[in-house]
């Protein structure tokens, strides 16, 4: 709002750079005028919108409304249908393009004084000879170019002032946080319309955009991502962080059961799932210790002459999925890819993504374990070191997968 803008655009300057300042959004969250203002009733909030390089930036537009089409209008009964028209001239441009030009009605056209051609003389002969002047039949009115409706862009540009009736606003988006967790229990939510809008101007359904919120609050970021996907069939992602901020004792989410902000946003997002029926599940992570002692050792390839033993080094009371999320997170594969938990001989086995890896960490493995995982061809096997039957058994495990399947790497934890 107005207290912290200034700071924020400064800030902004020096993480992005001056140049990669694309627009400042007014937005006006509030729907109502505050009668207890001392001077002015504030109605408006900003939105900075920066580039990371301005060169490549692509802002989509809206998609044009029943308001707009009605602005176009048929004043010759143009075959084509209605259009827009505009002047001749515009701001800028140079003295040696400046002339006369005479219209068929025998009205002529000189370009005002301090103002240049839209058009060449030659371009301006076009447009006369395809109809696309409207001219005045007593030479009254100063002709001007149609834009028809049928050949305009289906969008429009977006504008730098967003009023709530299109937008939202903060006591709409309480209603919606109302609505959909049964109670209002987050100060000044932001209304899905407003970051729905943001998203329809920079990313794309079909681009598989990433979209990232570092301050989550109640997630009306995750919420506005799952709806635009709805509505035009993206696939567009997400990742929401949030710090877990103790909720007071007095307020509505605590006596809803949230002990912190990043229930109430885990929270909405399932709810906002269900009420929009979308499928797709999402993944909670939280930042947490390393699960070995001494986290500076690194896993490796596996190779007899500089293995080390770690199995010591493993920390107790570290479940399954612990170890497989810091292995995902070791290897370089995607915290989000798809898993799966399968039982061979006896062992509990997960496999992540496409084949990218298979893991296990179980204890007593043996080479008829090792055979059964051979078949499958991942590109990378993940162990225990110690959960070996023996040491002879860890050898000839190597062996193994070097002979029936030498793609594959084999990491040990």
């Amino acid at each position: 709002d107005d207290h912290e803008q200034h700071n924020l655009r400064k800030l902004m300057d020096e993480i992005f750079g001056a140049i990669n300042f694309l627009a400042l959004i007014t937005w006006q969250g509030m729907d109502t005028i505050k009668n207890d203002a001392k001077h002015f009733s504030s109605n408006t909030e900003f939105v900075f919108v920066y580039a990371k390089e301005i060169s490549k930036v692509e802002i989509g537009g809206f998609l044009k409304t029943e308001k707009q089409r009605r602005t176009y209008k048929n004043y010759d009964n143009d075959p084509r249908g209605d259009y827009l028209i505009a002047p001749l001239h515009a701001k800028s441009g140079t003295e040696s393009n400046l002339y006369e030009f005479t219209f068929p009605n025998g009205q002529k056209w000189e370009i005002p004084v301090g103002k240049y051609p839209r058009y060449s003389k030659k371009r301006l002969q076009e447009l006369v000879d395809d109809n696309r002047i409207l001219l005045d039949t007593e030479g009254k009115k100063t002709p001007q170019v149609k834009t028809f409706w049928t050949e305009a862009s289906p969008t429009m540009r977006p504008t730098t002032f967003w009023p709530y009736k299109e937008y939202g606003s903060t006591r709409q988006a309480n209603a919606e946080m109302r609505k959909l967790m049964g109670r209002g229990m987050f100060d000044n939510p932001k209304p899905v319309r407003l970051v729905e809008h943001l998203l329809r101007l920079s990313t794309k359904a079909e681009a598989n955009d990433l979209v990232m919120d570092f301050f989550a609050g109640s997630c009306t970021t995750a919420h506005a991502v799952m709806k635009l996907n709805k509505e035009d069939g993206g696939n567009r992602r997400f990742i929401m962080v949030q710090l877990p901020e103790k909720c007071g004792e007095k307020t509505e989410a605590y006596k809803a059961g949230y002990q912190t902000i990043a229930d109430i946003g885990k929270e909405r997002i399932a709810r906002a799932a269900q009420q929009l029926e979308d499928k797709t599940g999402f993944r909670v992570l939280k930042i947490g210790d390393s699960n070995f002692k001494d986290c500076s050792l690194p896993p490796h390839e596996y190779k007899l002459e500089d293995l080390e033993d770690m199995a010591d080094n493993l920390l107790p009371n570290r479940n399954p999925l612990d170890l497989l999320f810091e292995a995902m997170w070791i290897l370089g594969l995607d915290l989000h890819s798809p898993i799966q938990t399968k039982t061979i001989q006896n062992k509990q086995v997960f496999f992540v993504g496409d084949n990218h890896a298979i893991a296990c960490f179980e204890e007593e493995l043996t080479e008829e374990f090792a055979k059964a995982l051979v078949q499958y061809k991942p590109r990378r096997v993940v162990f225990l070191d110690g959960g070996f039957a023996s040491d002879a058994v860890r050898i000839n495990i190597e062996q193994l997968f070097q002979q029936l399947s030498p793609a594959t790497h084999i990491t040990i934890l």
